[in-house]
């Protein structure tokens, strides 16, 4: 029999969906993300990419295009 062991999604890397590199948020948790008022740290627990750059270039070829 296999044992399924819960996960906590808050503590485990995250992969990034641009360039696909996995990557650690600012914030360990969506709640203290949302707690510091970081725009920025927030986006990142909600879009799943790892950094500015990242969500530049998927917005500038979605632009472009």
């Amino acid at each position: 029999m296999v044992q399924v062991i819960p996960l906590d999604v808050d503590t485990v890397p995250k992969h990034c969906l641009w360039c696909k590199k996995y990557y650690t948020p600012s914030y360990p948790s969506k709640d203290e993300a949302k707690a510091s008022g970081d725009l920025m740290a927030i986006e990142q627990w909600i879009s799943g990419m790892c950094s500015d750059s990242c969500w530049n270039e998927l917005f500038d070829k979605k632009e472009n295009t």
